[in-house]
């Protein structure tokens, strides 16, 4: 195995570790069981799968055929964890868009401020990589650029929750004209 790829893989393991730990401590804490779901967001989750998982699959032919054919200066692990994070980004942002993202409780503060403390970090991590000049190595998107990637992710789902809730109280501004 050589350096980079042992580095992904440390990567990979230390993204699954903390998120694992930090699922384990929210719910230990707050005593929180798992979220509840209506049968409609249930099946809008099934659909938010599908093209989450088309998207993916889509990518990820287009970014094989393209490393085949070209020179992308772009580290393998950086171009699959790309199209992986493509599909979790369609799934997320088609269950937040139609209300099934969050469960029925609604008790969505702590994801949010999951959400922006993650975008948070791994922005830091990345003007940290920039400033030591490791972004890019040998004219090549390095394995570092795997937090501007999940800051991409987390930052395009905050986005889509804001979006969705300025429409929601655009759509409460206008009834309650029409009431009035």
């Amino acid at each position: 195995m050589t350096y980079d790829n042992v580095y992904a893989f440390g990567m990979y393991c230390a993204i699954v570790v903390v998120l694992i730990a930090i699922v384990y401590v929210i719910r230990k804490k707050s005593g929180l069981k798992s979220e509840k779901y209506d049968e409609r967001q249930k099946i809008i989750q099934g659909i938010g799968y599908k093209y989450g998982f088309f998207a993916m699959l889509i990518s990820s032919l287009a970014y094989g055929l393209m490393m085949g054919g070209f020179d992308i200066p772009i580290h393998p692990a950086v171009g699959i964890t790309a199209c992986a994070f493509l599909g979790v980004g369609v799934f997320a942002g088609y269950c937040i868009w139609k209300d099934a993202y969050f469960g029925i409780s609604g008790n969505d503060k702590k994801t949010i401020i999951l959400m922006v403390l993650v975008v948070i970090v791994n922005v830091l991590s990345v003007v940290s990589h920039i400033m030591a000049d490791t972004l890019i190595e040998d004219g090549v998107l390095g394995i570092s650029a795997m937090n501007a990637l999940c800051a991409l992710l987390f930052l395009a789902m905050l986005v889509v929750i804001v979006a969705k809730r300025w429409k929601i109280s655009k759509a409460d501004v206008r009834s309650k004209e029409e009431d009035e």
